[in-house]
Formats: C-alpha cells, structure tokens, sequence
C-alpha cells in the first residue's frame, strides 16, 4: 500500500476526515478515513468486583440517539499510555480505582473508516472512591452482576461493541 495524495476533508472537535488517494494491490483508489482529533487509540476496562458484579456506565450518546450501558473508557491523551489512560477514566467516570489490571486484547471497532484502536483491559481489586466525570458527561453507574450482565447483551440491552466484545471475551477465555 502506498498513499498517493492526502487532504484533510473536515477538522473538528473530535474527529479529522481525510481523503486519501492510494495504491493498493496495484490499483489506485481513494479512502476516506475519520480520525479521532489528536488521538488513534482509545482504552476499555472490564472492572469486576471481588463478587463478580461487573462496573458499568450508562450515558447518553449523541451519535446513537440514546443511553448506552458501557464499560468505562476514554481517548488516550497525548503522551498517555493506553493503561494510564483507563486508570484515569475508571476513576472519573465510576469512581473507583484497581489494583490489579491486565490487558485482556486490543481491536480496531471500525477498520472500514475509523483509524481508532481499543485496549481493553480487566481490572480487579476495585476500591471504591469519588467519581470525577467531565462536565458534559452525565453517568450513572451500574453494578451488574456478571451473569446479568451477560443475559443483557444476548437480549440487546447492551448494544455497545467494546462492552459486548470484553464481557463475552473474560466469559470465554477468563471463565469469569
């Protein structure tokens, strides 16, 4: 793959578009690609208490037109870690802080048209403390027993894909 030509459609708040001209295979063909504004990669934490009751978030999404039950997460900063990152939002959005965390996987939720990463990871030995959210965030924490919080994605009350992806995942390979 090779990039031709390159021009920045729209720059915003929170995303760049771009227009990319590129070489692929051999033919010539244009893409346009979102960016997040000043960012590529984003963090996800699955926080499970000691009696298996998941930590959750439900805000309103305005892209999704409605409230969204999710796990934390939060854009990677600059000069961020991705771990540093969670361990920051984890804080803000529910208020609670882990003392053990473990980077279950990382995936592109949108490679089509959005450069964006995820790392999920899990994090246990949750101390609960004072939640800080951002001002135009209005959170209300949720904790969900796990097996609860399983039959909520198979009956589509979940609807977020970093929450499906990570509680389906600690279920199939964490046995959680």
């Amino acid at each position: 793959m090779r990039v031709l030509k390159s021009e920045t459609v729209y720059k915003g708040v929170r995303v760049v578009v771009k227009r990319d001209e590129v070489e692929i295979g051999g033919r010539r063909v244009v893409r346009e690609v979102v960016n997040l504004a000043g960012a590529s990669q984003a963090a996800a934490a699955l926080p499970v208490t000691h009696d298996r009751k998941v930590i959750l978030v439900k805000q309103f999404r305005y892209p999704a037109g409605e409230d969204l039950i999710e796990i934390p997460a939060g854009v990677v900063e600059k000069g961020e870690t991705p771990l540093e990152c969670m361990k920051r939002e984890l804080l803000e959005e529910t208020g609670y802080t882990a003392a053990d965390w473990q980077e279950l996987f990382a995936f592109f939720p949108t490679p089509g048209v959005v450069s964006e990463r995820i790392h999920v990871f899990l994090a246990q030995d949750l101390v609960r403390k004072e939640a800080h959210p951002e001002e135009d965030e209005k959170i209300t924490v949720l904790e969900v027993p796990f097996d609860e919080a399983l039959r909520m994605v198979r009956y589509g009350e979940i609807h977020d894909a970093k929450t499906m992806t990570a509680l389906l995942y600690a279920h199939h390979f964490l046995n959680l």
